[in-house]
Formats: structure tokens, C-alpha cells, sequence
């Protein structure tokens, strides 16, 4: 697991209206499970753009990279990535 799956875990652990019972691993559907729903999704969101200073624009709100931490993950670290010219 990396650090950008660690935190996002943790966010979601800490933050949003999980049942403490229920164990969430990287690769868990997070939408089908309803994890993530139109309510908590604009909060994620913040967190995303605050912890890892990324801007998430209205096109990148696709399910695939809502889908589970591991896609989570790898949207941010692409947006970590410099632009090429």
C-alpha cells in the first residue's frame, strides 16, 4: 500500500459516515458498497485537493476514479504528475 492509499484509508475511516465494523481495503468497490454517494463525495473531493494540493475538476468526477482507493490513488498520483509540453 502507498501513502496516498494510506491516507485516503484513513480519511475515509476517520471521516466519513463509515460503520466502524466495516473494513475497507484498497481494492473494495467503494460506490457499490455505498461508501461513497453524492453526499460524501464533495467532501472527499476537499480533502483530495487540500491534502494532496490537486485541483479536481467537473470532468474528472468519473467513477473510475471514484471506484475504490486503488483507483483513487492512481487518479491523484496522476495528477501529481507535471504536465508534459
Amino acid at each position: 500500500m502507498n501513502d496516498v492509499q494510506s491516507r485516503v484509508l484513513e480519511y475515509i475511516g476517520t471521516r466519513l459516515s463509515v460503520d466502524p465494523e466495516l473494513t475497507v481495503s484498497v481494492e473494495d468497490d467503494l460506490l457499490k458498497q455505498e461508501i461513497l454517494t453524492s453526499i460524501t463525495m464533495l467532501p472527499l473531493v476537499l480533502f483530495l485537493e487540500q491534502e494532496f494540493h490537486v485541483s479536481v475538476r467537473d470532468n474528472d468526477l468519473l467513477a473510475a476514479n471514484f471506484r475504490s482507493v486503488s483507483a483513487i490513488a492512481t487518479f491523484v498520483q496522476r495528477k501529481l504528475v507535471p504536465a508534459k509540453a
